[in-house]
């Protein structure tokens, strides 16, 4: 599916399949969706494979002894692959034409876990969504009479998840697939010359080649830090169902009870496909962590079957530093009622995990008033000192059991302008002792992003991983064309690891969400330009994203430097503790100091 801004890593991705040794008993067949010209400019590429000229539209090849062979059609058309009934004419092309006593199907693309994936830009965006997928499989299987494939898998962002998986159980023996956003560069094709090689005679291993292949390639391309690759035994899946569905009960049997262990524990959990605006991330959190982080509530037996469940169906995977936690499975986890989107439902894959998340949004609003989150007056004190900022307050005693999640926001005031400009945001500590002390420190510094010619700030949402010793940041932006005369204009995401001890930057990858949802690498034209963000306070209180500069960035990614500079002294300050509850309800104390 190349036909979007990614067209340029599906070229680099044939080129890696061209070198699959065929000469044997492999075969490697792909449709190839691509983009059309553009008024001249050559759509998003117009680059060859090796002995196929750039073409418009979609292509069915076949590679054979490292060269591209054009299947069908023989003139240039332009198909819809958002569609089943595309997905089940090329499953029933390949296995009919190609039949083998192994299959693998592979599919490529943006990614957006129960969303599906896609979309196909020349076709209103259309986006294959997971009833499409299991139906277009499923009729393509029947119809070249082969039972289920050896292997699906998914090189795109965020598709191992408990949906994805259920969407395609029965269709295939092992799935492959990511948890976390996936760098442009994909997978590395060539570990399936392992079928060629005899390492690989199953479905199975060929996935775990893959999954080792992936994880180098990332370190070859210095984007290792937070990637994730699932292999997982679909015909093991059932017991992950079973499991699920009486851990997510036993949550739905006292759901007044759970509610704020199960707010806590989705703040402790790793989250994937996040972004600082709430209204740009998927809600995919890590299954197994989540359970972990519930151990002690009342369902240990739940939570221990549930895990051992998923330890037999993830057979294998692998993960970058970052990432050491994730367990091979994500699902869908709106911390609140408003993120929940309701087309959610229509695919049906997760029944009994939707009644919970309805039972746990029902609960939030039965919070007894005395719960309802709520610092104490004239609680709130901080201090300078060698950290930066100290920020704490008392939240009243009967209220400390539903907190569910404390975070410091922090600002300063544009002497030039006089407006507030909120530059990040990091979690507090909730004491938990009793004492209802709620606390966080800022660093009292900025962001800065620099393109050589000029400099602008931006809002960072930072984490710091205390087993790998890594500072982690997301970075809201915005990207523009060079011409700046049309509708290209994406919101992207800077994903940003430092060493904690040294400062120094090693990894920095840029990923972009579009409106329906779907996650990707982003590859900027270097003469477009970037606009990091800041969130601005109008005067009548509200936030919004605003730029975080005068003058644009250059967007030659690879010639950015970043910088942590701390605020000028005599800097107006602005900072927010919040809290929140199980219930969604927040309150905050403030302060506006100088900045010593």
């Amino acid at each position: 599916m190349g036909d979007t801004d990614l067209e340029a890593f599906a070229l680099t991705d044939l080129e890696e399949m061209a070198g699959i040794d065929t000469a044997g008993k492999v075969s490697v067949v792909a449709l190839v969706d691509r983009s059309p010209d553009f008024s001249g400019f050559g759509g998003y590429s117009d680059a060859g494979i090796f002995g196929a000229p750039n073409w418009e539209g979609t292509q069915l090849i076949e590679f054979v002894n490292g060269e591209v062979a054009v299947l069908s059609p023989q003139e240039e058309v332009e198909a819809n692959l958002g569609t089943a009934e595309q997905l089940e004419n090329f499953v029933s092309y390949g296995l009919s034409t190609f039949p083998a006593e192994r299959n693998a199907l592979v599919l490529w693309d943006h990614g957006g876990g129960w969303t599906g994936m896609g979309p196909d830009e020349t076709n209103d965006w259309d986006v294959l969504n997971l009833v499409e997928i299991r139906s277009g499989m499923q009729a393509g299987l029947n119809s070249a009479e082969v039972d289920k494939f050896d292997l699906i898998g998914f090189d795109a962002c965020l598709m191992a998840t408990y949906e994805v998986a259920a969407s395609v159980v029965g269709l295939a023996d092992t799935l492959v697939a990511s948890e976390e956003l996936e760098p442009g560069h994909g997978w590395d094709y060539r570990a399936f010359n392992s079928l060629a090689t005899g390492e690989a005679s199953s479905g199975e291993e060929l996935a775990i080649a893959i999954a080792d292949g992936y994880l180098q390639h990332a370190k070859d391309y210095g984007t290792d830090t937070d990637v994730t690759l699932s292999v997982i035994d679909l015909n093991a899946f059932s017991g992950v169902q079973e499991a699920l569905a009486r851990f997510a009960g036993s949550m739905v049997e006292y759901p007044t009870e759970a509610a704020p262990e199960v707010a806590r524990a989705v703040t402790q959990t790793m989250q994937f496909g996040s972004s600082p605006n709430p209204e740009k991330s998927k809600n995919l959190f890590d299954l197994g962590d989540f359970a972990s982080n519930l151990l002690g509530v009342g369902i240990d037996s739940e939570i221990a079957e549930l895990q051992s469940a998923m330890e037999t169906a993830v057979v294998y995977k692998v993960a970058g530093p970052v990432a050491g936690r994730a367990t091979g499975l994500s699902i869908y986890l709106p911390s609140k009622s408003e993120y929940f989107d309701p087309n959610y439902v229509d695919g049906g894959f997760a029944p009994e995990w939707e009644t919970f998340l309805q039972s746990h949004y029902q609960a939030g609003t039965q919070i007894p008033d005395e719960s309802v989150a709520h610092f104490l007056e004239e609680s709130g004190s901080y201090f300078f000192d060698e950290d930066g900022l100290n920020f704490a307050g008392y939240v009243d005693p009967n209220a400390e059991d539903a907190v569910a999640e404390a975070v410091i926001h922090y600002g300063a005031v544009d002497p030039e302008d006089g407006n507030l400009y909120f530059i990040g945001e990091e979690s507090g500590w909730i004491a938990g002792d009793g004492s209802g002390l709620v606390s966080a420190i800022y660093d009292l510094t900025i962001l800065t992003i620099s393109d050589g010619y000029d400099t602008s700030y931006a809002y960072t949402d930072f984490y710091y991983d205390e087993a790998e010793d890594l500072l982690l940041f997301d970075v809201p932006m915005t990207y523009g064309s060079a011409e700046l005369t049309d509708d290209l204009f994406v919101d992207l995401v800077l994903s940003m690891a430092l060493d904690a001890t040294t400062g120094e930057v090693i990894s920095e990858v840029y990923y972009q969400v579009d409106e329906l949802g779907q996650w990707s690498e982003f590859i900027a034209d270097p003469e477009g330009f970037i606009w990091p963000s800041v969130l601005m306070e109008e005067e009548d209180g509200a936030l919004v994203w605003v730029d975080g500069g005068d003058i644009p960035l250059y967007a030659d990614i690879p010639a950015l430097e970043y910088s942590f500079e701390p605020l000028p002294s005599g800097t107006t300050l602005v900072a927010s503790l919040w809290i929140s509850d199980y219930a969604g309800n927040s309150d905050f104390l403030s302060l506006v100091d100088l900045v010593p």
